[in-house]
């Protein structure tokens, strides 16, 4: 296993290799489709170009999901909305994916909730629907869980009219937990593991496994003292230590594993790493619009950061000697 060696390495993750694809504007430029490195259009430009499309580098993704779509609930209380549509590289279509913050949803721990007859689904990576839309309502997989409606359920709006909850329509409305197995889980009667997940006011198994292997890869992350030190520098009490575990395994169209920070059992955006199979490459996952970093790379960007913003804040309770990190980061081999 070589996940302590691979810390610099500097290739960029690759997707799957099924031919370069680019999005493509109609003359207007008010519509996107997408073709290929020899110009054959593989979805016309019928879609609304409204959000960004990168046009100047392949796509990267199994999954290609533009941000418009003409579809619409049946029941315009329904929680269910489809927002955007998603293709195969191949052009053909697989889903419509669900409204989240005024675009497609997001990937969580490697799934996306997509919208069928009103009724939430989830789908992974590849395009495929691996847990069959069946719920009412779905939030995105969280620390190994999702939490599912099933019923009558309706959008309930707050004043302004722009952001909404769900209630339970006339009492009819129930909810459980499922894995990413689409499993229906029972709560604890106690909790029984540190890592069990604590929701709604009950307990639920810590849900993840690992093998010896893929035990080194987190210990590396868990045993990690810097990144706890990154991550608290800005704060004015203690927001707790980042829990690190795997989301994601190494699969045909994405050979890296997940691995995801959590604080206080909820996703830590800023620390999701990508590892290779072999444990000798580790990036840090990016942001929408950003590049994949090695890990080296990203902790000396950070460590500026906190730098700049210890001279700015030399009183801040989560003071460390960013110099002495930084030295060390810079000699790392």
């Amino acid at each position: 296993m070589g996940i302590f060696a691979g810390a610099n390495a500097q290739q960029q993750p690759a997707a799957g290799k099924t031919g370069a694809l680019f999005y493509f504007y109609n003359a207007d430029s008010t519509r996107v489709g997408v073709k290929n490195g020899q110009g054959r259009i593989i979805i016309p430009a019928t879609h609304a170009a409204g959000f960004s499309y990168d046009t100047e580098h392949p796509i990267r993704e199994a999954v290609i999901i533009f941000s418009d779509t003409d579809a619409r609930a049946k029941d315009k209380h329904s929680p269910a909305i489809p927002m955007g549509e998603a293709f195969s590289r191949a052009g053909k279509f697989l889903y419509y994916p669900q409204l989240y913050d005024n675009g497609p949803d997001y990937y969580a721990e490697g799934l996306q909730r997509f919208v069928e007859n009103d009724k939430i689904g989830f789908a992974d990576k590849s395009g495929r629907k691996v847990i069959p839309a069946q719920w009412s309502f779905a939030t995105p997989f969280n620390y190994g869980y999702a939490a599912v409606y099933t019923g009558s359920w309706k959008r309930v709006f707050e004043a302004g009219g722009e952001h909404w909850s769900i209630a339970a329509d006339s009492g009819q409305g129930t909810t459980w937990m499922i894995t990413h197995h689409g499993e229906k889980v029972i709560p604890l009667s106690a909790q029984q593991h540190p890592g069990d997940y604590y929701y709604d006011g009950k307990y639920y198994p810590y849900p993840f496994s690992y093998t010896a292997a893929e035990g080194q890869i987190v210990s590396y992350f868990r045993q990690l003292p810097l990144l706890q030190l990154i991550h608290k520098v800005n704060y004015a009490a203690d927001p707790g230590n980042l829990q690190f575990e795997i989301t994601e395994k190494p699969s045909a169209l994405h050979p890296w594993y997940v691995v995801q920070g959590y604080q206080r059992q909820q996703q830590e955006d800023r620390f999701v790493f990508l590892v290779s199979r072999d444990g000798k490459k580790i990036y840090h996952a990016a942001f929408a619009g950003e590049k994949q970093q090695p890990l080296q790379r990203w902790i000396l960007a950070e460590l500026q950061s906190c730098r700049e913003y210890l001279r700015e804040h030399p009183d801040a309770p989560f003071s460390f000697d960013v110099n002495k990190y930084a030295k060390e980061w810079q000699h790392r081999r």
